[in-house]
């Protein structure tokens, strides 16, 4: 990986010396293929729909917040709603 390594002496009035050395190094592209949610075309009516018919009182009741983040809405809304896009 380091063929050569050369001392060019000590630093100044240092006890440590200046190395100099050179690597190769190959790189490469790999070629992702990346899903996103695409939000301009999201169907945000459609979601607003399913959100107005959840019963937040029979979902959440009398329950303190921390146990509410656990029983939210189906986190696929956002999913069924949303449309994915392709990316590179």
């Amino acid at each position: 990986m380091i063929p050569e390594i050369t001392d060019l002496g000590p630093l100044e009035n240092s006890d440590h010396n200046a190395l100099l050395w050179s690597t190769r190094v190959r790189t490469w592209t790999a070629k992702r293929t990346q899903r996103i949610l695409d939000y301009p075309k999201a169907d945000i009516a459609g979601m607003k729909l399913e959100l107005q018919a959840i019963d937040w009182n029979k979902l959440f009741g009398t329950s303190p917040i921390e146990d509410s983040w656990s029983k939210g809405p189906p986190s696929n809304i956002r999913y069924r709603k949303l449309k994915y896009d392709m990316f590179q």
